[in-house]
């Protein structure tokens, strides 16, 4: 049986990827609602660009709850732990940045023209 550390380590990869996935939907969402309705006010046509910003909006809103997730799970690792335990999210949030540009990157170069 896994033990309590385990679990809660399982968790909070779940929490983390749902995060990072809601955070990079709501920029690459909110960038192509944002091409959308310059496309359309260019040609003056109206291609219903509203389910990019509805689909942006949603994956903010997950991102918010997430976040609020990941906050309570490192304070209570914060209280359980003590302060040593700021390692962990310190390196979480620093492999997040880095992904992030480096998959920007990937995407500007496979889209670029």
């Amino acid at each position: 049986m896994a033990s309590p550390i385990k679990h809660y380590n399982k968790i909070f990869l779940l929490v983390y990827i749902l995060f990072a996935v809601a955070l990079y939907g709501w920029f690459y969402f909110d960038a192509k609602h944002n091409a959308c309705v310059l496309t359309d006010l260019a040609a003056s046509t109206n291609s219903n660009c509203f389910i990019y910003k509805d689909v942006s909006d949603f994956c903010f809103l997950t991102w918010i709850i997430t976040l609020i997730v990941l906050l309570v799970f490192t304070i209570n690792n914060v209280l359980t732990k003590g302060i040593k335990a700021l390692k962990k999210p310190a390196l979480v949030l620093l492999s997040t940045v880095v992904l992030y540009f480096i998959g920007l990157l990937c995407l500007m170069t496979i889209f670029k023209g």
